[in-house]
C-alpha cells in the first residue's frame, strides 16, 4: 500500500507519493506549501507523511501549533487510512487522505500499436553556465525536488513547483504541456492552454518574460529499432530577446 493521494478541503490534488515522505510547511521546499493566511499557525517544518513497515504514518515534526488527525492531536506517529483528515494547527488547513494503494494502476494506452519514445533534452542556464540533462517519456520542470529539471531555486516566486512537463504526445513527438502552473507557461510568446508539440527552435517561457527554453536536436531510431531517443539541447535564461531566438535558430 505504498501509493498515496492528498487532497484539500475541495478535493483538488495537493500531493502524491509513491513511497517518498510528503512535508508539510511554509518551507517553499515541502512536498505541501502552506501559503496566505493559513501559513500564520503553520511551521516551517509542520509535519510529515512517511511508508514505513507497510503502512502510512502522521508525524509532527516539532511544530508550534501542533498536528491533528480526524480532530486528534498526533503525539506519536500515527497510522493514517483512506478517508482520513489531517489538519496543521487547530485553525489550519485541511488535507484529506483521498487514497491509499499497493500501487498506480497502469496507464492505458490510447495507440496500443504505436511505440513510445523517449528523450533526452539538456539545459543550459545561460546566467551561470550550469547544465540540467533527463530523459524519458516525462520530463518535470520546476523548482520542486521531485522534478527531473530544477532550473530555478527552490525559493523562486515565479516558477510553480511543478510548473511545465515534457511528455510523449499520441504520435511519438515531444509535447509541453503547463502542469496548471500559478504564471502559465508560454510557447514562443504565447500563453499555452492545452499541450503543444515542441519544435526545432521553439522558446518555452515560464511565467511573463522569465526563464525560457529553446530545444534543439532531432530524433534518431535506436539500433535495436525498439525505441527512439531525441537528443537535444535547452537554454535557460532570463529573458527571450530576439538575440535569445536568433542564437536558436543558428545552433538548431
Amino acid at each position: 500500500m505504498s501509493y498515496l493521494k492528498l487532497t484539500d478541503t475541495t478535493g483538488q490534488q495537493v500531493a502524491e507519493s509513491s513511497g517518498a515522505a510528503l512535508r508539510f510547511g511554509r518551507d517553499p521546499d515541502a512536498s505541501v506549501v502552506v501559503r496566505g493566511e493559513a501559513a500564520r499557525v503553520a511551521s516551517v517544518r509542520h509535519a510529515e507523511l512517511r511508508f514505513e513497515q507497510g503502512a502510512w504514518f502522521l508525524a509532527d515534526l516539532s511544530s508550534k501549533n501542533g498536528t491533528f488527525l480526524n480532530g486528534k492531536r498526533v503525539s506519536t506517529p500515527t497510522a493514517v487510512k483512506q478517508g482520513d483528515v489531517i489538519r496543521l494547527g487547530e485553525s489550519g488547513p485541511e488535507y484529506s487522505v483521498a487514497t491509499i494503494a499497493a500501487h498506480l494502476e497502469a496507464t492505458l494506452a490510447e495507440h496500443p500499436g504505436l511505440t513510445q519514445r523517449a528523450y533526452g533534452v539538456t539545459l543550459l542556464a545561460t546566467t551561470s553556465g550550469k547544465r540540467f540533462e533527463a530523459r524519458g517519456t516525462r520530463i518535470r520542470l520546476g523548482r520542486g525536488r521531485e522534478c527531473e529539471v530544477q532550473p530555478v531555486e527552490a525559493n523562486d516566486t515565479i516558477v510553480s513547483r511543478v510548473h511545465a512537463e515534457l511528455t510523449v504526445g499520441a504520435g511519438g513527438g515531444l509535447v509541453v504541456r503547463d502542469a496548471e502552473s500559478k504564471n502559465g507557461t508560454y510557447l514562443n510568446g504565447e500563453r499555452m492552454t492545452k499541450p503543444m508539440p515542441v519544435r526545432l527552435g521553439d522558446k518555452s517561457h515560464a511565467g511573463p518574460g522569465r526563464a525560457c527554453a529553446a530545444r534543439r536536436g532531432n530524433g534518431n531510431r535506436s539500433a535495436q529499432g525498439s525505441a527512439a531517443t531525441t537528443s537535444g539541447s535547452v537554454t535557460w535564461s532570463e529573458n527571450c530577446d530576439r538575440n535569445d531566438r536568433r542564437r536558436a535558430r543558428e545552433s538548431s
